[in-house]
């Protein structure tokens, strides 16, 4: 299990409030709501400091889908700011 993985599991136990969610448990089958959708998007912003977009993290079914999607996330952020960087010294 990744870092990333281990803390949107603490996430996603924490606010749908039950401790027998897994990495590959179902979004919808296990209780999530658009709703729950919108706190764990507002508590991936405040963990990993990337904004993800609502319809993408729809179209992840399990945590672990959300998880590779938070990682390449923070990669294109990161990329970004070299970019930018690398343009501000030239």
């Amino acid at each position: 299990m990744t870092n990333t993985e281990r803390r949107l599991l603490a996430i996603c136990r924490r606010l749908l409030g039950d401790e027998a969610v897994e990495l590959d448990d179902d979004y919808e089958a296990i209780g999530g709501t658009s709703l729950d959708s919108e706190e764990i998007l507002a508590s991936i912003y405040d963990a990993f400091s990337v904004r993800i977009p609502s319809e993408i993290v729809a179209s992840a079914r399990t945590i672990a889908d959300l998880a590779v999607i938070v990682d390449r996330s923070q990669e294109a952020e990161q990329t970004v700011i070299y970019r930018l960087k690398a343009d501000a010294q030239e």
